[in-house]
């Protein structure tokens, strides 16, 4: 601890208030507190809210994370061999494509978010001429960054190192899990048998049971919550399709009151998936689940000066915010189950041989397997992604370093990605191009998943409400609960003076927020949606979001809807086209909400949105899975053995 000058300025940053010291009168203050803590310091001099000051850092921490994510893959140990190249697949490609770290997830990471917070703090640090930082409540790999930096006016709390415990839970979680998948296997192959299923289909399909693949509700056969119509369309024009199916209970929504073999009875006897597992054996999942090659080879270089420098930037060495994920990422379970469904994938694709390749998760990890899959396997089948969801630039997931990933220099360890990628809009396509793709691999078209997205159809008329009885607001959440935890409560602390209003919660269906320690305080201010999206914009009045691809469908469809920004990494694609109002207060959204329903909310232009929803959605006509198979079939005839003549399109190039 350094000793105070009286004079200094010391720049206090706040996460929770201040149990000891009071502030000095004067001291300049960084809010990182929740919207209910914070409203006493919004307005006064001196006090900087960390959600508006961290716009002018947000790229600089996109750059960042890509340049470690990237550089830490090439790094090289003893033998110059580089990490990618050490991780190698005997079955093709590298583990280190499945790494969280290569992964750059900020959904299920706090690096991203951990990083605009050390950049905020830093800008406002410098701007105000500081001498000093006094962190309250700051997240341990925070504290440590701004130590290690000399910068602290007082030490004290963790040092920021991933902890024993953390070790072990991660370790732990890793054993269950494949324990889990090795008696899957056994159950699987005891109910389906091994190999050789006779299929040779025109086109295989990425599936995931019971969370993308679906038994179909009214007949036989699969519903595809992201392919949708596309399967059918194929087939229409004369391609034989077949879903390469991977089943995961740790990653589905398998119901507890439900047999694993009863779950699985719709995959059985059908000719047209091929259940995964049944290319797999119990020696390969131990070897998988007992691979630690990653984490010895990273622990080994941990204090290695040429390792720690990919690390720093602007004077700070941000090695402590990305620890755990580095060490964590590598005792997880994550890279095991993903290099398990790559092997899988290669074996299934030998025996069918397809002539195309249909998957949906762009460059996530399994997106990533099933490309390098299909590269090693049948290297000539080509690999077609179609989009999922919405992206914008601070979804790092989506973005690959165009040299060092992409291209893969200097080892020659590519990145694994599809030869041609059908986008859902226009802002996807050019956001595309930034990874290294031609943009002749690149079609806007649509997705088959937002096939009821229809431009401004059936709320247009909310643009400009009548005052309601009784304001209905629905709060649309991600995954990502700590932003949305900060949502719920920045909502309830401003709607909380109205006469009559109703708060309904729309989570995700992989979230649990529900769970969240902070969520019971504001459970008796809202109730939580079991019905559709339809069901619930036809209810409301507005749409209040963080980041979420139904509040763009919500705003297609011509609904009010608000965005409130979080702390952290803000992965809304509309907001970034700056198409809806933006909240950063309390105070702000109070004011805006008692506006709305005096009914004096300003009309939006009907031909700007529409505008947005060509960049969000593309066409948004209901044809997006009839003109990614008319493509396929002008482009590649030789695909559709039992042709039929199609209407000609004209999609549009990135």
């Amino acid at each position: 601890m350094r000793e105070r000058d009286p004079k200094s300025k010391v720049l206090w940053v706040l996460w929770q208030k201040p149990g000891g010291d009071p502030i000095p009168p004067g001291a300049p203050i960084l809010s990182f507190l929740s919207p209910s803590q914070e409203e006493q310091f919004v307005g006064k001099s001196g006090v900087f809210l960390a959600r508006r000051e961290s716009a002018g850092v947000r790229a600089e921490a996109i750059s960042i994370y890509s340049s470690v994510a990237a550089n830490v893959g090439i790094a090289s140990g003893p033998s110059s061999c580089t990490l990618r190249q050490r991780l190698k697949l005997k079955f093709g490609g590298s583990a280190w494509w499945f790494h969280p770290l290569s992964a750059k997830d900020p959904e299920s990471s706090p690096v991203l978010d951990h990083l605009i917070w050390a950049l905020t703090i830093l800008g406002v640090f410098e701007r105000e001429q500081c001498s000093g930082i006094r962190l309250v409540g700051a997240p341990a790999p925070i504290r440590a960054v701004f130590r290690l930096a000399g910068r602290l006016d007082s030490d004290g709390g963790q040092n920021g190192s991933i902890s024993l415990l953390s070790y072990i839970k991660k370790l732990g979680g890793r054993l269950v899990h494949g324990f889990s998948m090795a008696s899957d296997v056994m159950r699987i192959q005891a109910k389906f048998g091994r190999l050789k299923t006779g299929l040779h289909p025109d086109f295989v399909l990425m599936g995931f049971w019971d969370w993308s693949l679906q038994p179909a509700a009214s007949a036989k056969g699969f519903t595809d919550k992201y392919l949708k119509a596309l399967p059918a369309s194929l087939e229409a024009r004369g391609a034989r399709c077949a879903w390469v199916v991977w089943v995961d209970r740790a990653t589905s929504i398998h119901r507890a009151d439900t047999s694993f073999t009863k779950w699985i009875e719709p995959l059985r006897g059908s000719e047209r998936t091929v259940v995964l597992q049944r290319y797999l054996g119990l020696s390969d999942v131990a070897l998988a689940f007992f691979d630690f090659r990653a984490f010895r080879w990273l622990w080994a270089r941990r204090r290695e000066h040429a390792f720690r420098s990919k690390f720093q930037f602007r004077g700070l060495d941000f090695f402590p915010i990305f620890s755990e994920t580095i060490f964590g990422g590598a005792l997880g379970s994550n890279m095991p189950v993903l290099s398990l469904y790559q092997l899988a994938l290669v074996r299934a694709l030998k025996e069918l041989q397809p002539g195309a390749a249909f998957s949906f998760l762009e460059h996530f990890p399994h997106g990533r397997a099933f490309n390098a899959a299909l590269k090693s396997a049948c290297p000539e089948t080509m690999r077609v992604a179609v989009q999922h969801g919405a992206y914008n630039s601070e979804k790092t997931y989506f973005f690959f370093d165009p040299v060092i990933e992409f291209s893969g220099q200097p080892d020659g360890c590519q990145a694994p990605h599809p030869d041609l990628f059908f986008a859902m809009g226009e802002l996807a396509g050019r956001l595309a191009l930034r990874s290294g793709y031609d943009s002749r691999q690149i079609l806007v078209t649509g997705s088959p998943r937002f096939s009821e997205v229809r431009t401004l159809s059936k709320y247009g008329n909310r643009r400009c409400p009548a005052p309601p009885e009784r304001l209905k607001i629905l709060i649309i959440a991600s995954l990502a609960d700590s932003s949305e935890i900060d949502l719920i409560a920045a909502v309830s602390e401003a709607a909380r003076d109205l006469v009559k209003y109703e708060v309904r919660l729309r989570k995700h269906p992989f979230s649990r927020i529900d769970r969240h320690p902070q969520f019971s305080a504001y459970a008796s201010r809202l109730h939580i949606s079991n019905g559709s999206l339809n069901a619930d914009l036809e209810w409301a009045d507005l749409c209040v979001f963080t980041s979420s691809t139904a509040a763009e469908e919500a705003f297609a469809a011509g609904a009010t809807v608000w965005h409130w920004l979080p702390l952290g990494f803000n992965a809304s694609a509309i907001a970034e086209l700056g198409a809806v109002p933006r909240f950063s207060s309390v105070m702000e959204l109070r004011a805006a909400l008692e506006q709305y329903s005096a009914g004096a909310w300003p009309r939006s232009d009907i031909k700007s949105s529409q505008e947005v929803v060509a960049q969000l959605f593309g066409p948004a006509d209901g044809l997006e899975a009839e003109r990614i198979a008319d493509i396929m079939y002008q482009r590649h005839p030789d695909l559709f053995p039992a042709a039929k003549p199609v209407r000609d399109s004209a999609p549009k190039v990135a």
